[in-house]
């Protein structure tokens, strides 16, 4: 039992250091793409086990909707 509990240890351990970091990254940003029906990008994501197991995207960034019109503050006003 203990020698499954170390293996589990030391593969928590390894994980960040096992990913095909380009990959997964262009995995999760075509995924994400997919899902929202927008452009997703980020500049950099990590992975770690420890405290607990997470995965954390850096520079996050969803295109805007392009049936999203920009308008100015005033034009936005004079609508009310």
């Amino acid at each position: 039992m203990a020698g499954l509990v170390a293996l589990v240890l030391a593969a928590l351990l390894a994980l960040p250091w096992l990913v095909d970091a380009p990959r997964v990254q262009a995995y999760i940003a075509q995924a994400a793409s997919q899902v929202l029906g927008r452009p997703v990008r980020f500049a950099s994501f990590s992975v770690s086990a420890f405290p607990t197991p997470s995965v954390r995207l850096k520079g996050f960034e969803v295109a805007e909707d392009p049936r999203f019109v920009e308008i100015t503050w005033d034009e936005a006003l004079a609508t009310i």
